[in-house]
């Protein structure tokens, strides 16, 4: 995209050489910078790639081989949740999650107390 260059990278997307340098160092590296989601969505908007690109594997041996152990259908519920989960922040996915883990704590006291809950088979 930039010829492997950080200094590009770094003008197409308005940010300081050394801060996208930083960006770029391994895990574990002091002063490595973390890519949070506004960032990633410059990114992907200034590349023209569409929104998740830089979520998604860069290896497409990785990308088949993921593909291919996926064993479960989805439901159209299961679906249309993943398609909503796809347009949210992380932030938004958090709450999602922990309202998902409230019902289930919650239909788990109503099961221990002899209630009935309305799971899906």
């Amino acid at each position: 995209m930039c010829g492997g260059s950080a200094a590009e990278l770094a003008r197409r997307i308005e940010r300081e050489a050394s801060y996208v340098t930083r960006m770029l160092y391994p895990p574990g590296k002091n002063g490595r910078k973390r890519i949070g989601e506004e960032l990633v969505e410059i990114i992907e908007t200034v590349f023209g790639k569409p929104r998740g690109w830089l979520d998604s594997p860069s290896d497409p041996d990785a990308t088949a081989h993921a593909s291919q152990s996926t064993t479960s259908v989805l439901d159209p519920i299961e679906s249309e949740i993943l398609t909503l989960m796809k347009e949210m922040s992380t932030d938004e996915k958090n709450q999602l999650l922990g309202a998902a883990k409230m019902l289930l704590s919650s239909r788990s006291l109503k099961d221990k107390r002899g209630g009935k809950s309305n799971r899906a088979a």
